[in-house]
């Protein structure tokens, strides 16, 4: 790692669960659409093992070809609305080309884990969280696996040193920590396909989007 990144790390050294007690301390330093997510775990584990990548961007003219190709079906909407002091866009604009990841915190819901949610196929669904949706598609670093799945997964091939970190974050954070263990478990991205049929795919490092500029 270099730059900022590698400072971070450095500060966020040892043990994950000692090290979001430091948390706290480096706050301020952090930008400020960071601080939304206060002490996330899910955040620090983010910079532990620096999940900063950033997505491929491509044109609309060449992500419509895409659609064509791929189909409308594989496109991932994501709806955001103004803030108070920053428009939809610019929000998409830093928690997308900014050097670091957000993953999550006091927004964006943690029904399938902490990570950046998507609905796959259905803009509709996205405008319910804003009117400007960005479009994007999982590129070939994407490694997806089913919600339902992780858990049995974790439990039957997760080592003792996982589950044990996985146990201390629990015991800071009552949180849903599927992404975490998906991560753990080799993989990149969680879909959760619901009752209806819609799909919700959470993503836990921004590399392995393809998106439409911003």
């Amino acid at each position: 790692m270099g730059g900022r990144g590698a400072s971070y790390a450095k500060r966020f050294s040892g043990d994950l669960w000692e090290s979001s007690r430091k948390f706290t301390q480096e706050f301020d330093k952090l930008p400020d659409y960071l601080k939304i997510g206060g002490e996330s775990v899910a955040q620090l584990y983010v910079y532990e093992h620096n999940l900063n990548g950033k997505p491929e961007f491509v044109s609309k003219d060449k992500f419509n070809k895409l659609v064509k190709e791929r189909g409308e079906n594989n496109v991932l909407y994501r709806g955001l609305e103004d803030g108070e002091s920053l428009s939809a866009k610019e929000i998409a604009k830093m928690q997308f080309e900014n050097e670091f990841n957000y993953v999550g915190g006091r927004i964006g819901g943690f029904a399938n884990g902490e990570g950046i949610y998507f609905a796959q196929g259905d803009k509709e669904v996205a405008t319910n969280y804003g009117d400007y949706v960005t479009r994007a598609m999982l590129n070939k670093k994407a490694k997806v696996i089913d919600y339902d799945k992780i858990a049995k997964m974790f439990e039957e091939k997760g080592t003792e040193k996982q589950k044990k970190e996985i146990a201390k974050m629990e015991e800071l954070h009552r949180r849903n920590y599927a992404t975490i263990k998906a991560h753990m478990l080799g993989y990149n991205v969680v879909r959760k396909i619901g009752t209806t049929g819609r799909r919700r795919i959470v993503v836990f490092d921004r590399s392995v989007l393809t998106m439409e500029e911003i």
